[in-house]
């Protein structure tokens, strides 16, 4: 599973295995209704108990909207309070190999919701799939509304990390 390590799932699959499996059911039933509780913004795809979350619904949030690859992002941004605007996560990150499916996407939300900002900001892991990525929605924002104001993250990220493991100084520098 993406983001679980072997060491991981083996220590997730031994504790299971030393469970009973009415423990295991219990756990199961839990999640399975945590999850059902459990929305995802209309907007941006974060956690909500609506149909939009309390970020997407905020007023006093600056008119920035940073768009990110995933919601682990979003939740950093958050809890390192550098960034006081709204959020996009993207649906998917462009691939060579899928480079033409994906430019087929439907970014028209996107291009009717940025007219609600004055600064977009790609977020995008400097990794040859979010630099794909981030340069395609640039091109396809600057083609549909030219004027608008669009900036990529620069400083302090190294090509080829992930934001998902930057430290909140370098992300502050950036």
């Amino acid at each position: 599973y993406p983001g679980i390590s072997k060491k991981q799932a083996t220590k997730i699959i031994n504790l299971l295995l030393d469970k009973n499996n009415n423990e295991i059911e219990e756990k199961i039933n839990f999640f399975l209704s945590a999850l059902k509780k459990i929305k995802k913004c209309s907007i941006c795809s974060y956690y909500a108990n609506e149909e939009n979350c309390k970020i997407c619904n905020s007023h006093s949030r600056e008119k920035k909207l940073m768009i990110v690859e995933n919601i682990a992002q979003i939740q950093k941004y958050e809890e390192w309070k550098i960034f006081n605007g709204k959020y996009y996560k993207i649906p998917q990150l462009f691939t060579k190999k899928f480079e033409r499916i994906n430019s087929n996407l439907d970014f028209s939300f996107l291009i009717e919701y940025i007219e609600n900002f004055d600064e977009i900001i790609l977020a995008l892991s400097p990794t040859p799939e979010g630099i794909m990525s981030a340069n395609f929605i640039f091109d396809t924002i600057k083609k549909e509304k030219p004027k608008t104001n669009i900036s990529k993250l620069a400083i302090g990220v190294p090509i080829g990390s992930h934001l998902d493991y930057m430290d909140q100084l370098t992300m502050s520098y950036a």
